[in-house]
């Protein structure tokens, strides 16, 4: 991808504004067009992708599978809040996780929350059992990958692709003898991030799993109610050979 610089303006906003200006891939889309015209995906990705590079995390043990301490993974989250008692008055003020950090797992770690929290998946809940019917009929080749990509919402799609080849040069055979984290274990830990299915959309699959000469255009798909539990964790192993293929495949 080339290497990432961001902008004193951006640094700023992650140190800051981090929870709030990023609820949703469309809330950090719309920051990242304020300050970038021409950006396709929002920043926060290339950037924390970036910094962990920067701070060698693909020559680091346990690269997304270590957590940082929990007072790092608080300010991360803006949520730890100091009480100092001076003259029975107490004031409140946030640590806030900053950008010059050096500890890799701070970003590591903050790229996978970003993605755990924002309102619908980076893959959308709409094309959850799409994605699950593709592991369990092993269709998982590059051209059903490509009519997977193509149904996508743009800024959805190509956020996934630059997510994807990240993690596809972290699992390189001379960074995993070090990071001890090949494919599987990344498909553990991104499966779950990239696929939720707390409100899940059945798509008519045997007209959309079709061969890779039929039309693109999209298909029709029916509500159905949200997945109960059993159902849930059945599709677990699916939703991990689904995050596999993508890394190795698509």
């Amino acid at each position: 991808h080339g290497t990432y610089v961001p902008t004193e303006e951006q640094k700023g906003t992650l140190d800051f504004e981090y929870r709030d200006v990023f609820l949703s891939i469309e809330d950090a889309m719309a920051v990242t067009k304020e300050m970038d015209s021409s950006a396709i995906i929002p920043y926060i990705v290339p950037m924390l992708c970036q910094k962990v590079k920067e701070l060698d995390g693909f020559r680091t043990e346990g690269i997304f599978r270590k957590s940082a301490s929990i007072l790092d993974v608080k300010k991360l989250r803006n949520k730890e809040r100091i009480e100092t008692e001076t003259a029975h008055t107490y004031i409140h003020s946030y640590i806030y996780f900053s950008f010059d950090d050096q500890n890799v797992h701070i970003f590591a770690n903050c790229l996978k929350e970003w993605l755990r929290s924002i309102e619908d998946p980076l893959i959308p809940e709409l094309y959850y059992d799409f994605c699950v019917e593709m592991a369990k009929q092993r269709k998982l080749d590059k051209g059903q990958f490509e009519v997977f990509f193509s149904q996508l919402p743009a800024v959805n799609r190509e956020t996934l692709k630059y997510l994807v080849n990240f993690l596809r040069e972290l699992i390189q055979p001379q960074n995993v003898e070090v990071t001890l984290m090949g494919l599987d274990n990344l498909a553990t830990i991104f499966g779950p991030t990239l696929l939720r299915c707390e409100a899940l959309v059945s798509f008519s699959l045997q007209k959309f799993l079709f061969d890779s000469t039929k039309d693109n255009n999209k298909q029709n798909f029916v509500w159905k109610n949200k997945q109960d539990p059993t159902t849930a964790l059945a599709n677990v192993p699916s939703e991990k050979q689904f995050v596999i293929a993508l890394i190795e495949k698509s």
